[in-house]
């Protein structure tokens, strides 16, 4: 469902809600905006699934 809405807690929208200074991935450090596009080819997470791979980075991130 956050995937879905935009809802999430990837750092993009945490960036829209003022929670983050900045919406690039902390991941990668590619310069991309951490959204869903960027989550299914970021190349520091491995899991195969985009659910599997927003959980990933959710706890990635802490």
């Amino acid at each position: 469902f956050r995937l879905v809405t935009g809802h999430e807690c990837l750092v993009k929208h945490l960036f829209s809600i003022n929670i983050f200074d900045c919406p690039k991935c902390k991941l990668c450090r590619l310069g991309e905006d951490m959204d869903l596009p960027h989550i299914s080819v970021c190349p520091a997470l491995i899991s195969t699934t985009v659910c599997a791979r927003y959980w990933e980075a959710r706890v990635r991130m802490g």
